[in-house]
């Protein structure tokens, strides 16, 4: 079966390529013919409209995060991921020249999400793919808590065609029955979907640190993340490493941080790390498939209900709140194997 994805595989962060290499990887793993499309829409780089002084001054601040997270990023892909060859940027070049599937997966990742621009980009919603060619949605997120009422119209006119619709969140499941969406299901991640010894294999590509470490993975600079990150280090007696891609954490007080290292890199340190403490959500489930010792900050701004919906399906909910909760991993891979395999099933149903 030839298989096309279209998901945020062109943001240069480890959530968005780690997820779309997981998909894919999943599905070649079920001797299916795939491709992820090579979309790189305009708005993600900021290259059209009039910019402000405070654009201005934001893109040069930047440069080097953008410069430096394209050649790592798209090392990644192009060693992982077949990638169709041609490069589209936005909905109309996808429609002028749609490449050629079976089946077509509006992947997963913050696809739906209005606080975004791509949730407002139709090529995320398969509005390219031909009428009489099968479109589903694989785990995709909306993150947010509500949508407006103009969104809600578009939702339905958009999804309206799709064979089958399976999102993230139980949030989302919510908000699309509520505007007449019925028989949506809920999956996993993507990253889920793999094992833990596919992800270790990725991981041994690069060294372990020599140091004992805990690691954060954490956006917005929020100082309780890295308050909490240094009082569990002096308890346990390690370091505070980083990791993320912004240049101006290269501030924070750490021993260490990993600046737009590689996704394999990225796997590397928290397999072998004494604890993760973030407000990712990607930086929640890579511990959770590490059996890693995890203490979740909400991020300020929003974007929290995949990951409060993550905790309450694994039974983890108190690692928010309880500082010194011990996650039970024996009940949370029996709960982990139950959901996956309900996303292994879905995806069974549709090919």
């Amino acid at each position: 079966m030839k298989i096309d994805i279209i998901t945020c595989s062109y943001a240069y962060n480890y959530g968005a390529v780690l997820q779309t290499y997981a998909l894919s990887q999943y599905l070649s793993d079920q001797k299916h013919d795939v491709q992820v499309i090579n979309y790189q829409p305009s708005y993600a780089r900021d290259t059209n409209g009039k910019k402000n002084v405070m654009k201005v001054i934001k893109s040069i601040i930047r440069k080097p995060d953008y410069n430096k997270g394209r050649k790592v990023f798209n090392r990644f892909l192009d060693n992982y991921v077949d990638l169709t060859e041609k490069e589209y940027t936005n909905n109309i070049q996808l429609k002028e020249n749609t490449p050629v599937a079976d089946i077509y997966i509006a992947g997963s990742d913050q696809i739906w999400n209005c606080d975004l621009p791509n949730g407002y980009d139709d090529a995320f919603f398969l509005d390219f793919v031909p009428r009489n060619k099968k479109r589903i949605s694989y785990a995709a997120s909306i993150a947010m808590d509500k949508i407006n009422e103009e969104q809600q119209n578009r939702f339905k006119t958009m999804l309206k065609d799709f064979d089958k619709i399976s999102v993230r969140e139980s949030t989302a499941v919510r908000i699309l029955n509520n505007i007449g969406i019925n028989d949506v299901k809920k999956v996993l991640d993507p990253v889920f979907l793999l094992s833990q010894d596919q992800w270790r294999k990725l991981s041994k590509k690069e060294n372990k640190e020599k140091d004992r470490y805990i690691l954060i993975y954490g956006f917005n600079r929020q100082k309780d993340v890295f308050e909490y990150a240094r009082l569990k280090a002096k308890e346990k007696g390690c370091k505070v490493f980083s990791v993320n891609t912004h240049i101006e954490d290269f501030f924070n007080k750490t021993d260490k941080y990993f600046w737009n290292v590689s996704p394999e890199k990225f796997i590397n340190l928290i397999e072998n790390v004494e604890m993760v403490i973030t407000n990712s959500f990607h930086g929640l489930a890579f511990s959770i498939i590490f059996n890693k010792e995890v203490k979740l900050f909400l991020k300020k701004g929003g974007a929290n209900s995949r990951m409060k919906d993550l905790l309450k399906d694994l039974l983890i909910e108190e690692i928010v709140d309880d500082n010194s909760h011990t996650i039970n991993y024996e009940i949370v891979n029996n709960r982990l194997k139950e959901l996956k395999k309900n996303s292994y099933e879905f995806l069974k149903s549709i090919i």
